[in-house]
């Protein structure tokens, strides 16, 4: 399909700053450059990031436009020629993808580093400004517009868009925390927090035979992390102090290894107590891997002699690398259960119900809210 056969405008709805409600804006659909294309959203959920926008908490981009969790409908290429997905595969009109966030260069330093989501030359769904060039950059949106080098894989025939869309994000993400842990069988993991990332990792772990611990304080949230595998979990209570809290966590932790600690701790609540109480967890030679602190927070206080003394290694997580949309993507339509387990209390509204959509996202009692343009 070709530009001259769609509609000239897409309609977006664009961010007007905290309490206001969205505005609803037309906006051309744009000239399609050389590896460039042209979607139609099929579905943009929810992510916790743009609820911290619309709170106020976390810069919103120039241009209004959110969304950065997103699949669709290829309905225009360049026509220099079809675009390729993570696998060097080429994609046509008609295809059904997935939309990594990040849009890298693909020959910078940190491109050549294999780190492309620090990009020199960076561009984020959701989080662009309002340059020329790229006015469609988020997925509340009716179309949205794919620049050169997007992140882009394949949707399986048994995923549904909503079900689709959240793995550009939570899902990748999740996928390249357990790629940084590296061999899971037999080994113990503790994963704090049990929100949208901290299950998809819970359901990885155990798939990948390891024995998986949780922690957090929804129960709700627990029950659906006994359904992905996770072996035992710890709810704590909301008036609970931090120092009763990390004793509460460390004491978990040994109590299920025989007082030695575990293997690895996936911490992805983002808290700044529990980032602390994750270093008191680990056995010798155990590592830290942090997902969750994607916000200014103060900092941490641990002592160096402990780690030294104890090996333990301590890595970030930000992000992903493509391959680990495409992980992401095979997991879920290889595994029913955790689909079945992940997927199953979405919400879904229309673009013009947006103010709705974000008010059910702000309560948190679903995973995610997902619209369908």
């Amino acid at each position: 399909m070709s530009l001259t056969d769609l509609p000239k405008e897409a309609l977006t709805a664009r961010f007007a700053g905290p309490g206001k409600p969205f505005e609803f804006r037309a906006q051309r659909l744009p000239n399609l450059r050389d590896g460039e294309a042209l979607l139609r959203v099929d579905c943009c959920t929810i992510c916790g990031s743009d609820v911290r926008t619309i709170r106020g908490e976390r810069e919103a981009p120039g241009s209004g436009l959110l969304g950065h969790e997103i699949t669709g409908h290829l309905i225009a290429t360049a026509d220099s020629g079809p675009i390729t997905d993570v696998e060097g595969k080429p994609l046509n009109a008609g295809d059904r993808v997935i939309c990594g966030v990040a849009v890298s260069c693909g020959e910078c330093r940190y491109c050549r580093r294999e780190i492309p989501q620090k990009c020199e030359r960076l561009l984020k769904f959701g989080h662009a400004g309002s340059g020329a060039g790229w006015e469609l950059s988020g997925g509340l949106s009716d179309y949205c517009h794919l620049p050169r080098g997007a992140t882009l894989v394949r949707v399986p025939e048994s995923l549904r868009p909503r079900e689709a869309a959240w793995i550009g994000c939570a899902g990748a993400t999740a996928a390249a925390a357990i790629r940084t842990a590296g061999p899971l069988s037999g080994q113990t993991v503790l994963i704090l927090g049990t929100g949208a990332l901290g299950l998809f990792v819970a359901g990885m772990a155990a798939s990948a035979g390891a024995e998986v611990l949780a922690v957090d304080f929804r129960k709700d949230r627990l029950g659906v992390a006994r359904s992905l595998g996770v072996a035992s979990c710890l709810q704590l209570r909301q008036g609970d102090d931090g120092a009763l809290q990390d004793e509460l966590i460390q004491t978990f932790a040994k109590d299920h290894t025989g007082g030695r600690g575990v293997d690895i701790v996936l911490e992805t609540s983002g808290s700044r107590a529990v980032v602390g109480t994750a270093l008191g967890t680990v056995d010798l030679g155990g590592r830290v891997i942090l997902v969750g602190s994607v916000a200014p927070s103060d900092p941490v206080d641990f002592y160096p002699e402990k780690i030294v003394r104890g090996l333990i290694r301590i890595e970030g997580v930000h992000n992903y690398i493509p391959r680990d949309l495409k992980t992401a993507t095979d997991f879920m339509s290889e595994n029913p259960s955790v689909l079945a387990s992940l997927g199953a209390d979405f919400p879904v509204l229309g673009l013009r119900e947006i103010d709705k959509a974000f008010e059910l996202a702000q309560i948190g009692d679903h995973l995610r809210v997902a619209i369908e343009p």
